[in-house]
């Protein structure tokens, strides 16, 4: 770009300005003489004060993530070399705290004749908090498909005028279809015309709760379908939920398979809801409790409880962080036994059931061994038990167990549902961990800024009461007819405080 004169009454105080009331960090680098200027704004987004880090290249530079070095330097290159004019990219720079914030920086170029490049400047924004959006989001999102595709039911998201949003890969199957045929058509297409109708009145009153319909293969063969709905919100618009049973191979099993029907159908949209519920609070004791609540509810568990693994001392403890059947016990530490069978297994992610806390088999002994005392007085209500680890990326950060009053209630059936909670639940506990250091890092910011405020404050009002006595000394020296002019200013600013 070439050089224009400043708009009137725009200058460098107000672009400042400007630019800190947008949280917005400004940087102008003269690339004849290399000196490079960085806003205090610019600064502050890396946890620094305006004279503590050099307005250098290097400093600037030298906190760029490895994966990201590369691609900025390379942006800069094809500015300067002006193949680009002007260049906007995201990468992450490693904050004061030793933390990576992401940041989105613009840039334009100042040419002269010849098209030489003079000054490059532009902006930094921190969209850490967007980025994390944006990751919860996608989270969210990759259990949502791996709870649809993985389940073996039929399951189609219906728009209230009855397009096909959404098709698992069961129902693909199941009509010998393709996703894609399968979203070019109306649910009303894949019913027998004799029902189709029946269908769509069932989804627009949400009644009845199921029903036994044909449905019809793109081939045009027949067979019988059973259909369960709920109520979802897709991008935003009401949309319904829908389970659809093959019954070929099964129709004379009717009652039984009502009821596995049921049960699925209620562990998909229990599935679902929690996912959402788990992701909407960054608050870590209200989430913790959520999540024994919604795996206590799925499983039908007696009590359900989370312990997250502490390091200090060389050694591994256990604390319990949430419990629905010893809350008294929440805040309570365990000796973590890596030597019993239980735990290395649980450490390298993988679930365990014990059938009776008291039998004789190793993982019931290793669970007495932790608990101790506790089996026979807080821990009296359990028999069985349903351990799961809970694996965020840097590894098991806790467990996830669930227990019931009968011995033998658990199977691998209800470790494969609430394993899918699990991983999501250990997701929610770190974010929250991050939020809480977030808050804690920006309340401690905010204090050290009043702090500072304070100072100058009252360091200004001592120097204007010094300054004032001395006018009144000097002044009943020569007119003492004077010398209450500076005292009432004295007063004046002691009693303002």
């Amino acid at each position: 770009m070439q050089a224009e004169p400043p708009s009137a009454g725009v200058g460098p105080d107000r672009l400042q300005l400007v630019a800190a009331g947008a949280g917005v960090g400004l940087w102008d680098w003269d690339v004849a003489t290399d000196a490079l200027y960085l806003s205090a704004r610019w600064k502050a987004q890396l946890g620094y004060a305006a004279d503590e880090l050099p307005s250098t290249r290097a400093a600037w530079l030298s906190r760029l993530h490895p994966e990201d070095a590369a691609a900025t330097r390379a942006a800069l290159a094809d500015v300067i070399a002006g193949s680009a004019p002007d260049f906007e990219l995201e990468h992450r720079l490693r904050h004061r705290d030793g933390s990576w914030r992401w940041m989105l920086v613009r840039g334009a170029v100042l040419r002269g004749p010849g098209g030489r490049p003079i000054r490059i400047a532009g902006s930094q924004t921190d969209i850490t908090a967007q980025k994390a959006a944006e990751r919860a989001s996608q989270e969210h999102a990759a259990l949502y498909a791996r709870v649809v595709n993985d389940v073996g039911d039929g399951v189609l998201i219906v728009a209230a005028h009855g397009a096909i949003l959404a098709a698992n890969p069961a129902i693909c199957r199941m009509y010998h279809a393709t996703q894609a045929e399968l979203l070019q058509r109306t649910c009303r297409q894949l019913f027998h015309p004799e029902d189709s109708a029946a269908v769509v009145a069932a989804l627009e009153s949400f009644a009845p709760p199921s029903l036994r319909v044909r449905s019809l293969r793109k081939d045009g063969s027949v067979f019988p379908v059973e259909l369960r709905q709920a109520p979802v919100t897709m991008h935003g618009h009401a949309a319904h939920l829908l389970v659809v049973r093959d019954l070929s191979d099964q129709f004379s099993a009717h009652a039984e398979l009502e009821q596995r029907v049921a049960e699925r159908t209620r562990e998909l949209a229990m599935l679902l809801e929690i996912s959402r519920d788990i992701t909407s609070t960054l608050d870590l004791r209200p989430l913790l409790h959520r999540i024994c609540q919604h795996v206590a509810g799925i499983v039908h568990a007696n009590s359900a409880s989370i312990m997250l693994i502490e390091d200090g001392s060389g050694r591994k403890r256990l604390e319990m962080a949430a419990s629905l059947g010893t809350p008294e016990l929440v805040g309570h530490h365990f000796d973590l036994l890596i030597t019993s069978g239980i735990w290395p297994r649980l450490l390298a992610g993988e679930g365990i059931i014990v059938s009776d806390v008291r039998g004789d088999e190793p993982h019931a002994q290793a669970y007495r061994e932790t608990v101790g005392d506790l089996l026979d007085s807080r821990f009296h209500y359990v028999t069985s038990l349903l351990m799961l680890p809970l694996v965020a990326q840097s590894g098991a950060i806790g467990f996830l167990s669930m227990s019931h009053k009968q011995p033998n209630y658990f199977t691998q059936h209800h470790a494969g549902v609430v394993t899918t909670i699990a991983n999501q639940a250990a997701i929610a506990i770190e974010n929250a961990r991050l939020h809480a250091q977030a808050l804690t890092l920006a309340t401690l910011e905010e204090r050290q800024r009043l702090a500072r405020e304070l100072h100058d404050s009252v360091s200004q009002a001592l120097y204007g009461i010094a300054l004032g006595a001395r006018t009144a000394r000097t002044l009943l020296e020569r007119d003492p007819a004077r010398a209450s002019e500076p005292l009432e200013y004295v007063l004046a600013l002691a009693e303002a405080g």
